[in-house]
């Protein structure tokens, strides 16, 4: 398998409140994820625990690709191109993107660390992805 990780901050659970996101947010979502549009996400307003941010520790997010035969035959045959094609396609893959998401969605994180994390996307396309 190969493993990509990313560290996100945790939204403080003693300041954690209901967020309604703006609309510019709104639309990079309904891109992205379109099935959570009226999903609920968290905020942290800041408190003493958190020293006034709103945040309180890391988790880890993680993105996980099990390897296939054919995934293998494309690297074996130094396509980097079929190998990307079909790794996106594959059902064993899960992009870092969703795995923020799912932490969002739990409350575990804040909306803005899921856009962050998709701010650094650099595939150059956006693809919606269903929960």
């Amino acid at each position: 398998a190969v493993v990509a990780q990313r560290l996100v901050r945790k939204v403080c659970p003693d300041c954690k409140k209901d967020h309604q996101l703006e609309e510019s947010h709104r639309q990079w979502l309904m891109q992205r994820f379109p099935n959570q549009i009226e999903a609920n996400f968290v905020r942290g307003r800041g408190c003493q625990n958190c020293n006034l941010t709103g945040y309180r520790g890391r988790i880890g997010v993680f993105e996980i690709l099990e390897l296939e035969h054919d995934m293998m035959d494309a690297l074996r045959a130094n396509d980097a191109v079929g190998f990307a094609q079909i790794a996106r396609n594959s059902s064993n893959y899960k992009p870092l993107l969703v795995s923020a998401m799912e932490l969002a969605l739990q409350g575990v994180v804040s909306f803005d660390e899921v856009m962050n994390l998709g701010e650094g996307d650099t595939s150059g396309s956006v693809q919606a992805i269903y929960l």
